[in-house]
């Protein structure tokens, strides 16, 4: 299982052999639970003005946050003390994405996840390179009115070679990772 309980934002991929997601399913089938939930998605409350804003007494909303916690689907924020000197709990929703998911297909879902973020990251280098090469060709090789290429079609030819050295990019990391398979 990919948990990772120190991280509140995100995705976590639950197998559906774990049994966190009987605790999820427990905590969602309650509407005041998902009432609850939601209200603490836009600001972290405590117990007493989670009680008052929902109109539901005390002990209905502990019940429930303890079940929510148990579920990992809220935390404590911070601690604060009251005005009779007692700690009192903020809680607040926790910002990440489930996906319940077979076993097999867990292991599939974090491959997929690793076989495009080289990918990710050529696109994203394509743009800076596009305009580089751009830049490059206007400083070296003449004055952007003295180039035969229609200045417009200049901004195109470069996107393309930044296009290029993305599939470069994403064809050397395809490599490394044949090689680093057949190496184990």
């Amino acid at each position: 299982m990919t948990d990772d309980s120190s991280s509140d934002e995100g995705v976590l991929i639950i197998p559906l052999s774990s049994t966190k997601i009987k605790a999820i399913a427990q905590a969602l089938s309650n509407e005041t639970a998902v009432n609850m939930l939601q209200v603490l998605a836009d600001k972290p409350m405590s117990a007493q003005e989670l009680s008052d804003h929902l109109g539901l007494p005390l002990t209905t909303v502990k019940y429930n946050i303890d079940q929510l916690l148990a579920a990992e689907l809220i935390k404590v924020e911070y601690v604060r003390l009251s005005q009779k000197m007692r700690e009192m709990k903020y809680y607040a929703a926790v910002k990440r994405a489930l996906i319940f998911a077979p076993e097999k297909d867990e292991k599939t879902a974090i491959g997929l996840l690793k076989k495009l973020f080289p990918s990710f990251i050529a696109v994203l280098l394509s743009i800076p390179v596009g305009l580089l090469l751009r830049e490059l060709i206007i400083q070296f090789l003449a004055d952007p009115h003295e180039i035969t290429i229609n200045p417009l079609n200049l901004t195109f030819y470069t996107f393309v070679a930044g296009v290029l050295f993305a599939v470069l990019i994403l064809l050397f990391f395809t490599c490394l990772c044949e090689v680093c398979k057949k190496s184990d």
